[in-house]
């Protein structure tokens, strides 16, 4: 090789010599390397995948934040809430016929294998009145002296403290299953196909108008089916759009065997440490190995265009292939840095989900650099590589295109400062949310059954208001039960909730039922020794999902209407201001897996602000180190904040929430789009000192930069418009987003980039010491090549 030609560091020249002459050993590891990673990602003994889906909320969050915590513990001391809802719509919910499907389903749901148990008013408790007496059974059990008519129950159903908008719908046309499964995981819940057995059970058993079925089990099921979906169908699209780009830019098929094994390679390389690690891939991280299969592929463009340029000045062998190594090494390193530096700045968010992305997206591209070097320059030296041909004459826009931002580069500068102000104006109506049921587009069933049991019976989104007192039996006391009436009243005039129930309920039920008919429905016992004597009447279990043992601490269990985490923090901050006129002796604290995620979401946006800081600062020393000057640093940044502030300004001026997927794209915009912006001024800082005038030199940098620039970013949008079909909408609005976003940093590239770079001194004898440094040649030489052979 030329030495004084080549401008990569002493090092780096060693390495683009070496890697050709070990290829064999090169192909050997990245060959173990696959085998290994295969193993990791499935079980070929029990023939099942070690990599699995959560899509539970949990999935979302730190497991060992200090509000995770509190919440499980009240799962292990009152249930879970996690209940699935099967609606049984008809207008005579308690005929005679309907109350024998009603028994029969709730029997043969109760076999299944998984269900803990089922409650419904086959089997609900029921204190009432008998002359006298008292007696205990279930609501639709017939009692002598009771009138248990079709009529009759209807009417007790619509008023029952216990049970309306809970096991009978609002409008009395129609009642409702709750199917509990204990400690039946997410997954087991899934491979059981329980939501499928379930929905077939009703639809044998039940003849009615209709039925709904929903609850979050139901919820979490399909999310990982449509994650699964998503993932089988999406990184083989890619691939696809790659092959077609590949084939567009070099003119062959052959140019993408070469990308589709190394990036192929290096995405099994993803997911397998994704797998060893322990992960399960949710709502966040099922982008991974589609952003870096997209990536990766940009990546390999690089190399296949130097390579064909190195073919084209008649190198052959492993002479071609080191000119290449020699070539991309330095910016495939740079452009690495800054892109892993956007990713990693994400880890500041509060949500776990995102800190993984971060994670694993970062070792991504990083494995998809290694093996488009190492396994790349292997396969190129067994000449696997694109065949050298003559290029066409580029088309003459870019020579005009140059014209137009040489001579209107004033106009530029305004039209984006008045468009960052436009953006500005958009950032400004950005909106925080995410909703978990919403977000299920692609399932319009689920969808369509969660909204109509919300708005006909108490909601499908529950969480529970947690009560404490360090008095033992201070929840036998009729003035703290007060208190839990409440609340509940105050709850249930809100328009978010659907239905509240608590021990309160269940004590006045008992006590109405004692005291005969003459007695006020929201009369409570007068003494905590009634309170006792009442609760002798019915099972322990009864009363375990409602109050602890020792009367010292209990739930309010209340299901929501809504699901989307801005509704629930409107909710939440007005439910705090009531908690607080709370006798002091009780400590009230709300809890739930959709409260968790709601206030964390909600902090994504604090989390926006500190993760592009970062980004910004860690990018900006790197450039700084690489271009030996802070000015050419602040040069490359500028422009890249412009396609930062138009993904805000879209997100406001199109009302689409920021939530935990779409609060990616601001440091992934910033550390994938950087790169061109490098290659534009490093390259007209050369083009500045080689051509007669500035208009010239960006000419020829426009001459050179155009048609890679263009080549990768449609790779680069056509890989993530892949994801704006996905059956969940936050996939879809992460790869539209991303797609219109680097479509517009592409834009900016090709304008306001060359713009800044006419600013530039065009002073000979100051910058010539600075251009013709090694570092800086052979950048350009590689940017050159690109654009020769794109």
């Amino acid at each position: 090789m030329n030495k004084r030609n080549s401008s990569t560091p002493q090092k780096i020249s060693w390495l683009a010599n070496f890697l050709p002459a070990v290829r064999s050993l090169s192909l050997l590891l990245c060959v173990a390397l696959t085998a290994l990673a295969a193993n990791s990602l499935y079980d070929f003994s029990e023939h099942k995948p070690r990599l699995q889906i959560d899509a539970s909320v949990n999935g979302l969050l730190n497991q060992h934040d200090e509000g995770m915590l509190f919440y499980k513990s009240v799962l292990e001391e009152f249930g879970s809430e996690s209940v699935a809802v099967v609606g049984l719509m008809d207008p005579a919910p308690f005929s005679t016929e309907r109350q024998r499907q009603l028994t029969e389903l709730m029997d043969a749901i109760d076999q299944l294998g998984g269900v803990d148990h089922v409650r419904c008013l086959a089997n609900a408790i029921d204190p009432q009145p008998v002359g006298d007496e008292l007696t205990v059974g279930t609501f639709l059990e017939e009692r002598e002296g009771l009138d248990t008519s079709p009529k009759a129950l209807h009417q007790r159903a619509l008023t029952h403290p216990l049970y309306a908008n809970s096991l009978v719908a609002g409008d009395g046309n129609g009642t409702a299953l709750l199917i509990h499964f204990g400690e039946l995981t997410g997954r087991e819940f899934l491979a059981a196909g329980l939501d499928t057995k379930i929905r077939e059970l009703a639809n044998q058993h039940w003849s009615g108008d209709s039925l709904l079925v929903s609850g979050m089990p139901i919820v979490k099921a399909e999310t990982s089916r449509l994650l699964l979906l998503n993932i089988k169908r999406n990184i083989p699209a890619v691939f696809l759009v790659g092959l077609v780009v590949f084939v567009w830019v070099f003119g062959s098929a052959r140019a993408a065997i070469i990308p589709t094994i190394t990036i192929g390679a290096a995405s099994v390389w993803t997911l397998a440490i994704m797998a060893a690690t322990g992960h399960s891939i949710n709502m966040v991280t099922s982008i991974v190995p589609v952003l870096v299969t997209t990536l990766g592929l940009a990546t390999a463009m690089y190399v296949q265009s130097e390579y064909r340029a190195s073919r084209t000045e008649r190198l052959r062998g492993t002479a071609a292939v080191a000119h290449t190594l020699d070539a991309v090494l330095l910016p495939i390193t740079m452009t690495c840095l800054t892109t892993v530096a956007g990713f990693l700045a994400l880890l500041v968010s509060p949500l776990r989900a995102i800190g993984d992305f971060a994670i694993y997206s970062a070792v991504g591209v990083v494995a998809t650099a290694f093996s488009a070097v190492v396994l790349g320059s292997a396969l190129l030296s067994f000449g696997l590589g694109p065949a050298p041909r003559r290029d066409p004459e580029l088309p003459a826009i870019f020579d005009w295109w140059a014209g137009v931002v040489y001579r209107d580069k004033n106009k530029i500068f305004l039209a984006a400062a008045l468009f960052g102000v436009l953006t500005i104006v958009g950032t400004l109506r950005v909106r925080v949310d995410f909703d978990v049921i919403e977000n299920l587009s692609g399932s319009p069933q689920v969808l369509h059954d969660t909204r109509a049991l919300n708005s006909r019976f108490g909601g499908a989104t529950p969480f529970y208001v947690v009560i404490n007192s360090e008095q033992e039996s201070a929840f036998e006391e009729p003035a703290n039960l007060k208190e839990l009436q409440g609340i509940q009243a105050w709850l249930e005039a809100q328009p978010e909730i659907g239905d509240t129930n608590s021990f309160a309920d269940l004590v006045q039920t008992l006590y109405v039922a004692f005291r005969g008919p003459s007695t006020s429905e929201a009369e409570l016992p007068p003494k905590a020794e009634l309170v006792s004597q009442l609760l002798l009447l019915i099972a322990p279990e009864e009363t375990e999902s409602l109050v602890s043992e020792d009367r010292s601490r209990t739930v309010i269990a209340v299901r929501a209407r809504e699901s989307g985490t801005a509704a629930f923090i409107a909710l939440m901050d007005r439910l705090t201001l009531e908690l607080e006129k709370l006798p002091p002796h009780l400590q009230a604290r709300v809890t739930g897996d959709k409260i968790l995620l709601a206030h964390a979401v909600n902090n994504i946006a604090k989390g926006q602000a500190q993760s592009l800081s970062i980004a910004f600062v860690g990018i900006f020393f790197m450039l700084a180190a690489y271009l030996r000057r802070f000015r050419d640093a602040l040069l490359v940044l500028v422009p890249n904040v412009l396609p930062v502030l138009f993904f805000f300004g879209l997100l406001g001026l199109t009302d689409t929430a920021l939530d935990q997927t779409t609060a990616l794209l601001a440091c992934i915009v910033l550390g994938v789009a950087v790169d061109d912006t490098i290659h534009c001024v490093v390259r007209y800082r050369r083009e500045l000192m080689l051509q007669p005038s500035p208009a010239e030199a960006i000419a020829a940098t426009f001459r050179a930069l155009a048609p890679p620039v263009t080549s990768t970013t449609v790779l680069l949008v056509g890989g993530l418009t892949v994801l704006a079909f996905s059956e969940m909408r936050n996939l879809s609005m992460f790869g539209r987003l991303g797609a219109v976003t680097l479509a517009f940093a592409w834009l900016v590239d090709l304008t306001l980039t060359p713009a800044l770079c006419l600013l530039l001194k065009d002073s000979r004898d100051s910058e010539t010491a600075e251009v013709d440094t090694p570092e800086v040649d052979t950048e350009n030489t590689v940017i050159g090549a690109q654009a020769s052979s794109a």
